[in-house]
């Protein structure tokens, strides 16, 4: 992580350094019942020690890229091995340097659980202000998209590009190269690749977005997108046929290339990869043991109110590298809620909601117990087990 990085995300460092001290002075507090370390030179720097190990693993490990495209549950397990390698750097630092005796190590393991709590929680409520205010942002400021693929993989390829909570941009056409005929699909103008410039025209893109391989392209038409100030973006999956972790424009002399590169594995990876696993298996039960009790609540809460049907919602979505996955979580609506939606669009003040944000802002599929759930993102709890194991 670089220190650009971390001031692009001072607001969540500052968030970790603030929580850890807050933290330290609850723990002393409980301990001894005052807060004499602010006068001790010793726990002054035993407290600086803390937070600048914290620091050095956040340089390190950069926890907070993408933090706006990941999951909460991923937020919690990554927060934990945050605090876990910080509190292992703490009890090596006392035991290397003779220093257990000198301060209360109980005191140490209450402040770090006191930490990953409060931190925790407080990401938690700024991101969930920051992304409500970027989801109420002006409809102007979100990207108009044409999507260029097959009309086999429309459906897919257009929900890959909403895999995250930030949803900047928005599919207004597609432009299918497998399809000579074409009007409408999913209720928006659709046209085959040879119409791909007078469709962006008729809905007003900024952007297209192609996914699929170049020789189905015609050659001219990027260009002729680009002369028309579109910014056109290409899936290299897609193009090249292969899936790289890193990605630059980088150039020999003169000649402009496309960088791809995995992550090699060396020793520390080798140690690295069995301990993950280890802990997302601990991880898994944990989340276990908070999902079957929510879980219980909220089947009783809908026996209660006559829906007998059951309480998880089960939907594929695209993962790491595009691969898709079963995604579990609370059902927060009523049962039927795809055959509800469908008639829901037949109002065409919600059809042109739904195909503008996909969602509605008084969405009545949701159920009294179901709007707590989403209010306080509970209905989420299945993912950090089904995910980790």
């Amino acid at each position: 992580m670089s220190i650009s990085s971390i001031s692009k995300h001072a607001d969540f460092v500052a968030i970790d350094m603030v929580s850890l001290a807050a933290a330290f002075a609850c723990a002393y507090f409980f301990k001894f019942g005052n807060l004499e370390f602010i006068n001790s030179p010793s726990w002054r720097g035993l407290l600086a020690f803390l937070m600048l190990s914290d620091l050095l693993f956040t340089l390190l490990t950069n926890p907070y890229s993408g933090i706006f495209r990941r999951r909460y549950w991923e937020d919690i397990r990554i927060q934990l091995v945050l605090v876990l390698e910080s509190f292992l750097t703490a009890c090596a630092f006392f035991y290397l340097l003779k220093m257990g005796e000198d301060f209360s190590r109980e005191m140490v393991v209450v402040m770090y659980s006191g930490y990953a709590g409060l931190a925790l929680v407080l990401k938690y409520l700024h991101k969930r202000r920051l992304l409500s205010r970027w989801s109420n942002r002006p409809q102007d400021s979100i990207k108009r998209i044409v999507l260029v693929c097959s009309s086999q993989d429309a459906e897919e390829s257009e929900q890959r590009l909403y895999a995250d909570d930030m949803k900047a941009s928005r599919v207004v056409g597609f432009c299918f190269t497998d399809s000579p005929v074409v009007d409408v699909f999913l209720q928006r103008p659709a046209a085959p690749s040879a119409d791909l410039l007078p469709l962006c025209s008729l809905t007003n893109a900024d952007e297209v977005v192609i996914l699929t391989a170049p020789s189905k392209m015609d050659d001219a038409a990027i260009e002729e997108l680009m002369a028309e100030g579109l910014k056109v973006r290409i899936g290299l999956t897609e193009s090249l046929g292969v899936t790289a972790e890193m990605q630059e424009v980088g150039q020999i002399g003169i000649v402009k290339t496309l960088d791809l590169q995995r992550h090699s594995f060396g020793a520390a990876q080798t140690i690295y990869l069995p301990t993950k696993r280890a802990f997302d298996l601990l991880l898994g039960i944990a989340g276990c043991a908070v999902t079957l009790p929510v879980a219980a609540v909220v089947k009783i809460s809908y026996l209660a109110t006559g829906d007998n049907h059951p309480i998880f919602y089960k939907q594929t979505r695209i993962g790491l590298r595009g691969k898709p996955f079963q995604l579990w979580k609370l059902r927060s609506m009523v049962w039927n809620a795809d055959e509800a939606l469908a008639e829901l669009l037949q109002d065409p003040k919600r059809c042109e909601e739904w195909h503008r944000s996909q969602k509605l802002d008084d969405d009545p599929r949701i159920t009294p117990v179901g709007r707590i759930l989403r209010q306080t993102s509970l209905d989420e709890c299945p993912e950090s087990w089904c995910n980790h194991l």
